[in-house]
């Protein structure tokens, strides 16, 4: 299965970073720590792995996706890796310590955050390339919401001054 990632500094939206593809190698390559967002489920990782100061994740499908200088130099500092949920949710995989090379445990916390690789999927369907920004989703959810209140906003006048308990509600 081809994996897409978005990385971005650890001070930015890493949701909003460009996307981008995991190459055959499977590798990533960190300059300094920064966050990693990958198009992987946590029920796609069957295991994380420390290797000096790189990351290794094992998929459930065999695949191994090391990212270099995961760790850096400085263990005060670290990447932080994030995956997807089945929609689109955004999950923080908040790694325990470790202080040496094996197996790292990790808790994969949601972020209430939505849609981080719908922009993606679209172009990736034959769309040549064009997609729709999630600035773009909101101003097409924006026009449509105008356009239903426009259409329910034309309502009838008040009506009579009866107290009739009985009063349906108005169409």
């Amino acid at each position: 299965m081809p994996i897409s990632a978005k990385i971005s500094q650890l001070n930015e939206d890493v949701a909003a970073a460009p996307v981008t593809t995991v190459g055959d190698s499977g590798t990533i390559a960190l300059d300094q720590p920064k966050k990693v967002l990958l198009s992987l489920s946590p029920d796609d990782v069957q295991e994380l792995q420390r290797d000096g100061n790189d990351l290794l994740l094992r998929t459930t499908d065999g695949q191994v996706i090391r990212i270099e200088n995961f760790y850096g130099t400085d263990p005060a500092i670290t990447s932080q890796l994030y995956l997807t949920g089945d929609d689109q949710e955004l999950i923080w995989a908040n790694l325990g310590p470790s202080s040496g090379d094996g197996i790292v445990l990790a808790d994969y916390l949601p972020q209430g955050e939505f849609g981080v690789f719908e922009p993606a999927a679209i172009a990736s369907e034959g769309t040549g390339g064009a997609f729709v920004t999630p600035l773009g989703w909101a101003a097409i959810g924006g026009g449509a919401l105008a356009a239903g209140a426009l259409a329910a906003g034309g309502g009838g006048g008040g009506g009579g001054g009866s107290d009739d308990d009985d009063a349906a509600p108005p169409r």
